[in-house]
């Protein structure tokens, strides 16, 4: 392959716009001999990927074990998973649960400013329309409340004496 060709590659390697085809390409280039000088520190880049990438063969004891182990692996964390979603349904259902009671006092509140603002209309219609009617009902009001109230003097009266 020429070296511009490779460069090419690489900056779309780099970019993660390369196939799977143009990957074995470069690996292939720099696994073998004729590497350029200039392209040095980027054969050493992909040699250290592909041992990472391509640990050495295994034997099938050894496989079978590492299989087993991840089976283990994988059941407890299916397990952890079940029990955390449990924990979500919980917590969904509490946050439900908080959006009601929230709409239930809005409601409420709401209900009881509508009934007290009837109730002070009401009140206001229950005035009378002649002023000696009005007139005369405050008299009698006020004659009421003195009689109580000097009532009660009289009864204070008696106790200081």
């Amino acid at each position: 392959m020429d070296v511009n060709e490779i460069k090419l590659l690489l900056g779309k390697f780099y970019k993660g716009e390369t196939t799977s085809d143009e990957e074995l390409n470069l690996r292939n280039y720099f696994c073998g001999d004729d590497v350029d000088a200039c392209l040095s520190e980027e054969k050493e880049f992909f040699i250290a990927c592909q041992k990472a990438f391509c640990p050495p063969d295994i034997d099938k004891d050894t496989f079978t074990s590492l299989n087993k182990n991840l089976s283990k692996h994988i059941d407890q964390w299916n397990m952890i998973e079940k029990a955390s979603q449990r924990k979500e349904r919980t917590i969904s259902l509490r946050w439900i649960a908080g959006v009601a009671a929230s709409l239930l006092i809005i409601f409420s509140f709401s209900f009881y400013i509508n009934n007290y603002h009837q109730k002070t209309e009401q009140a206001k219609q229950n005035t009378y329309n002649n002023p000696q009617d009005a007139y005369a009902e405050t008299q009698r009001a006020l004659m009421k409340f003195s009689l109580s109230l000097n009532n009660g003097l009289d009864k204070v009266n008696k106790i200081n004496n």
